[in-house]
């Protein structure tokens, strides 16, 4: 997922856990405004102190309908270059609202990214 790297993600603050988050959500959110396409693991990398945080503030909770609507379009865009493998996973799980213990899946979807050929 392109990660906006004209625009890095701000360096690691001195302060912890939910302090700290509030300038990283704030950048990662100005950048969606400017249009760019920030990436998590871009914040993940610069503040892997808050990789925790990070990863639950962009959990998905609603309805299957409204959650698919959040999901429809969704595109995959490799750095500039990129050549490789990537995986997107995503782990549902109904929080326990049905009877019994929550129903919990994840799936995986594996990207191959190849070389531009030339001519097209």
């Amino acid at each position: 997922m392109s990660a906006g790297r004209d625009a890095p993600a701000p360096e690691p603050a001195d302060a912890s856990g939910a302090e700290a988050i509030g300038p990283v959500l704030d950048s990662f959110l100005a950048r969606l405004r400017r249009r760019e396409r920030p990436a998590l693991t871009e914040y993940i990398e610069h503040h892997p102190e808050l990789a925790e945080e990070i990863r639950d503030l962009f959990t998905f909770r609603g309805t299957m309908a409204a959650i698919n609507t959040a999901l429809d379009g969704l595109v995959y865009t490799p750095d500039k270059g990129y050549v490789g493998s990537e995986s997107l996973t995503i782990t549902t799980n109904d929080l326990n609202s049905g009877f019994g213990v929550p129903l919990v899946d994840s799936d995986s979807v594996s990207i191959l990214v190849e070389a531009k050929k030339k001519g097209k």
